[in-house]
């Protein structure tokens, strides 16, 4: 099974009337086999949009995440639409711990109720939340390339994801 990411909050804010989101969507659907598509949440764009589309296409979207730059915007600002995405049984996701402190993960578990986390690097920096992320098995989607561009490591060496396999984190190797 294949999951896409979608962000609908560019194409909503810059020009695109909704109707062209979701058949894009399912042109993708139909063209290859068994993939589900998550629509993103773009931080700094108006949230409304995009779950309330996801909710009218259920049948084609299995879950909602949220996107883009941390720093302002904190996962508690989302709690009222990943409460209305979890009534409709969307699986969450969230972007924490990359640029944002150790809290924001905690926020994305504790109020967003998310099932990964995409980075989460700053995770090392809080030894309870590395138990707990350990205990749970809450995945941590890694992106070093992302992560050495955004300065949040001077270079791959001063990475810390040998740390955090080794400590028993379950982790992935990804792309941002």
């Amino acid at each position: 099974q294949y999951r896409v990411f979608h962000n609908p909050e560019p194409i909503l804010a810059w020009y695109r009337p909704r109707r062209y989101l979701i058949p894009t969507r399912v042109v993708c659907s139909q063209r290859v086999v068994q993939i589900m598509l998550q629509t993103r949440l773009v931080r700094p764009l108006p949230q409304s949009g995009a779950c309330n589309q996801a909710i009218l296409h259920k049948e084609k979207i299995f879950g909602v995440g949220l996107d883009s730059s941390e720093m302002g915007n904190p996962p508690s600002k989302f709690k009222r639409l990943f409460k209305k995405a979890l009534e409709n049984n969307f699986i969450t996701v969230a972007h924490a711990g990359e640029e944002g402190p150790p809290k924001y993960i905690w926020e994305a578990l504790k109020l967003l109720n998310v099932k990964r986390i995409d980075h989460g690097v700053q995770c090392i920096k809080d030894k309870k939340l590395v138990e707990e992320l350990i205990k749970s098995q809450i995945p941590l989607t890694i992106c070093p390339l992302s992560n050495i561009k955004l300065k949040i490591f001077k270079t791959l060496k001063d990475h810390n994801l040998k740390k955090m396999l080794d400590i028993n984190l379950m982790v992935m190797v990804n792309s941002d």
